[in-house]
């Protein structure tokens, strides 16, 4: 069993979804000593859609993501599935999937970051 802390963000502690332009949605959520930040404008067909998440620390700082893995769950209007993260930059993972914009829109992602937490955060609709 791995030394390295596991952090699980409850939702109780979420904070509220941000509407930005063009119907893209913007959420961050603290999980630890981590900021988690998920970006993805769902349309209102289903579409194959994809979404990126920033990791920084709290202070700011970014939090490597070369070498990192992990996955997204998620659930829209009905529809479940399975994304595979990849890194895309500095501190950021990118997934895609077929989704829809719809009022119960949950992802819910897990990471493992080398030489860091592992990191459980769920975003959903209305949060």
């Amino acid at each position: 069993m791995s030394n390295v802390p596991r952090l699980i963000l409850a939702l109780a502690v979420a904070a509220g979804t941000t509407q930005t332009r063009a119907g893209e949605w913007l959420q961050e959520r603290r999980v630890g000593d981590y900021v988690i930040e998920l970006r993805v404008a769902p349309r209102s067909q289903v579409i194959e859609t994809p979404f990126v998440l920033a990791i920084t620390r709290a202070d700011g700082k970014p939090v490597a993501t070369a070498k990192a893995t992990g996955r997204a769950n998620f659930s829209s209007a009905g529809l479940k599935g399975v994304a595979t993260l990849h890194p895309d930059g500095e501190n950021r993972m990118k997934g895609h999937g077929l989704m829809s914009e719809s009022a119960d829109m949950r992802i819910e992602v897990s990471m493992s970051l080398p030489g860091e937490a592992s990191l459980e955060v769920i975003f959903a609709a209305g949060r």
